[in-house]
C-alpha cells in the first residue's frame, strides 16, 4: 500500500491520467509565463521608499539600511534633489516625469486629500540622484509645526530643491517658506554641514553650502519671470528683489 502510494507521487509514472495532467500543467505553465511574474517582482522595486512618516519618525536607522533600501552603490557620488510646494500642486507628478520617464514612482491622486504624507525617496542610478518627494504645505493638518520641521530637515540634506507652484503669480507663502528655511538653515544646519564637509576632506571651507533653488512656476494666463527679464535684470534678480520685499 505504501509502495503504491509512493508510486502515485512519482512524476515519471507513465499512465494516461498523468499524461493529461502533464499536458494541463504545460498549458498552465505557458499561461503563467504570459503573466511575466518575474517582471512583476522587478517592477515592485520601482516603488519609492518611505523615509520619514507624518509623525517625523525616521524609518531607516543605518547607513547600510539606507543604501540597501534605495539600491545605491556605496561607491557612487550622488546628489539629492527634493521638491516642495503646496498640497495638490503636482509635486509627485513632476518628480515622476522629471526623473522616471512618467512612471508612477511617487504616488499621485486626484483626491482632495493629500496623497503624500511624510517624505518618500527613490534613487535614479543613471543620473545618480536621490529624489525626495515631500508632504505638501498648506494642507489640512493638526501638525503644521511638525511638518515644517520635517521639511527643513529635508532641505538641509538637499543639493537642489524645486519649489513647485501652480498659480498665476508667485504667492507670498513661497517667499515666506524660503525665508524661514534660509534662516533655520543658517541657525541650525550650517555649522553641522560645514563640519561634515571638513570631515570628508572636501576643500572650499563650506562657503555657499546651501542648496540651489529652482522655482517651477506653472501658469495659464500670465507670463513667467523669464518674460519680464532683460539684459540688466535676470529672472533670478527679480526673484531676489521680490523675496527681500516680502521679508
Amino acid at each position: 500500500m505504501e509502495s503504491a502510494f509512493l508510486k502515485s507521487l512519482d512524476p515519471n509514472i507513465n499512465n494516461d491520467s498523468s499524461a493529461k495532467y502533464s499536458e494541463r500543467a504545460k498549458d498552465l505553465n505557458e499561461g503563467l509565463k504570459s503573466l511575466n511574474l518575474d517582471d512583476d517582482i522587478e517592477d515592485s522595486g520601482e516603488d519609492s521608499v518611505l523615509l520619514l512618516d507624518d509623525n517625523e519618525k525616521l524609518l531607516i536607522h543605518s547607513e547600510q539600511g539606507f543604501l540597501q533600501a534605495l539600491n545605491i552603490d556605496p561607491t557612487d557620488k550622488v546628489k539629492v534633489v527634493s521638491i516642495f510646494g503646496n498640497t495638490g500642486e503636482g509635486k509627485s507628478y513632476t518628480m515622476n516625469h522629471l526623473f522616471f520617464e512618467g512612471e508612477e514612482v511617487f504616488r499621485t491622486s486626484s483626491s482632495q486629500t493629500s496623497c503624500t504624507l511624510g517624505v518618500w525617496a527613490k534613487y535614479n542610478p543613471h543620473l545618480k540622484v536621490i529624489c525626495l518627494d515631500t508632504e505638501g504645505l498648506l494642507g489640512i493638518s493638526k501638525k503644521e509645526n511638525q511638518r515644517t520641521r520635517m521639511l527643513l530637515k529635508v532641505l538641509a540634506v538637499s543639493d537642489v530643491i524645486i519649489y513647485r507652484t501652480r498659480a498665476e503669480r508667485l504667492q507670498r507663502d513661497m517667499y515666506s517658506f524660503l525665508g524661514g528655511a534660509s534662516k533655520a538653515y543658517k541657525e541650525h544646519f550650517a555649522t553641522a554641514l560645514k563640519k561634515a564637509i571638513g570631515d570628508n576632506g572636501t576643500t572650499g571651507g563650506g562657503a555657499g553650502i546651501g542648496p540651489g533653488v529652482i522655482v517651477f512656476h506653472e501658469t495659464r494666463h500670465t507670463q513667467t519671470l523669464h518674460e519680464s527679464a532683460g539684459v540688466t535684470q535676470s529672472a533670478e534678480d527679480i526673484l531676489q528683489g521680490e523675496y527681500f520685499d516680502c521679508l
